[in-house]
């Protein structure tokens, strides 16, 4: 997207405003609940959800993100988890239960290790950013407006957090707080190795208002010039 920003790859046709000045929580609620932009990069599980529910948008075959995740799972250390089944019957933070990176988290840990879903408490700190209703045997919480997961855990309130990001007592080399895959490496190459799967977080997503008030070559040229500056 750099190279849309400084002009150094264009789409033809289209003079393009292109906004970063906000994390990516903004911008999905600014695209997919306000409907601001006509094209953003997009959390997918939030795009399937809102299509779903039919909000008016569409998706571009251009996927912005993608990064293995064995080492976004967070736990107390005094909690004695050290494999994935002891998350049974554990608090387990989130930053949302609807985040892209936490849905295959979720899905890895069910599929591949054998943790039920509906064994854990979930505990969210945000706001969904498309609201939706839930299978009912799934527990789910939110916190307190002022409380903070991260925080949650470094004070044993939760066992375990699953983040997109590095969480801050990680950064901060705090002892109370490790990750449940000391060699998470070791873990995302065993992934791949097995399935083949490199996942995406990220789409490029559109506004149905901009296909239709727009030629159809506006849509097929923007496509071409995001993906021609993105790695293989």
């Amino acid at each position: 997207m750099r190279a849309l920003k400084d002009g150094s790859v264009t789409a033809d046709g289209i003079e393009l405003n292109v906004l970063t000045k906000m994390d990516s929580t903004t911008r999905h609620w600014r695209f997919l609940r306000n409907r601001e932009f006509d094209v953003a990069e997009v959390s997918c599980s939030s795009y399937i959800v809102g299509k779903d529910q039919g909000i008016p948008i569409d998706s571009l075959p251009v996927f912005l993100h993608r990064r293995f995740r064995h080492g976004f799972i967070y736990t107390n250390t005094a909690k004695n988890i050290r494999n994935p089944k002891d998350l049974i019957g554990k608090r387990v933070g989130l930053k949302q239960f609807q985040a892209t990176a936490i849905v295959w988290l979720r899905g890895i840990l069910q599929h591949e290790y054998g943790v039920p879903l509906n064994t854990i408490e979930w505990v969210c700190e945000l706001d969904e950013t498309i609201e939706f209703t839930p299978p009912p045997d799934l527990k789910i919480s939110r916190v307190k407006h002022e409380q903070s997961v991260e925080e949650m855990l470094a004070e044993g309130e939760l066992d375990a957090v699953i983040h997109p990001d590095l969480i801050r007592p990680i950064m901060n080399k705090d002892p109370r707080v490790g990750r449940l895959f000391p060699d998470y490496r070791a873990e995302e190459i065993a992934y791949f190795k097995k399935t083949g799967i490199f996942r995406s977080c990220m789409s490029s997503g559109s506004s149905a208002k901009f296909y239709k008030n727009t030629p159809g070559w506006r849509s097929i040229s923007i496509t071409p010039s995001i993906r021609s500056r993105m790695s293989p």
